[in-house]
C-alpha cells in the first residue's frame, strides 16, 4: 500500500474544487497576480462574529496555482480571522506536503489574496 503524497492532495483538489466561484455577498474580495507567470487568483471570504463562514475562489493559472487556490478556500472557512492571519506560505506548504521548488509561488499567491482579503476587512473592525 503507497501512502498518499503531495501530489495526491493537489490531483484531488484540481478533480474536485472546493468553494470554486465567486459569493454572492462577500464581506471581503481580493485579486492578487504574479507577475513572473500571469497566475490569477481572485478570493471572497464572508465573515460573520468574526469567523469565516464562506470562501469563493476563481483561478486562472498553472495547475498549482488552482490546487492551492481550492486548499486555501478550504482550509479558511470555519477559522477566526485571528486564525486566518497565522494562515502563511510555510503552513500551506505543509498542509500539501511540500511543494517542488518552482511550483513554491502557488502558495505564495494563495497567502497573498488572503492576506489582501483580511487587510480589506480592517476597516470594517471596530
Amino acid at each position: 500500500m503507497q501512502l498518499p503524497g503531495p501530489g495526491d492532495l493537489l490531483r484531488e483538489h484540481l478533480d474536485r474544487p472546493r468553494c470554486a466561484g465567486r459569493l454572492e455577498r462577500p464581506d471581503a474580495t481580493a485579486t492578487v497576480t504574479n507577475p513572473a507567470c500571469g497566475d490569477v487568483l481572485a478570493l471572497d471570504i464572508a465573515v460573520q462574529r468574526g469567523r469565516i463562514v464562506a470562501a469563493g475562489q476563481v483561478v486562472q493559472g498553472c495547475p498549482a496555482a488552482r490546487a492551492l487556490a481550492s486548499i486555501l478556500a478550504g482550509l479558511v472557512v470555519g477559522l477566526s480571522l485571528e486564525e486566518a492571519r497565522r494562515l502563511d506560505v510555510e503552513r500551506l506548504d505543509r498542509e500539501v506536503g511540500g511543494l517542488p521548488g518552482q511550483k513554491k509561488h502557488a502558495a505564495h499567491l494563495a497567502a497573498d489574496a488572503l492576506a489582501e482579503a483580511l487587510r480589506e476587512l480592517q476597516p470594517l473592525r471596530p
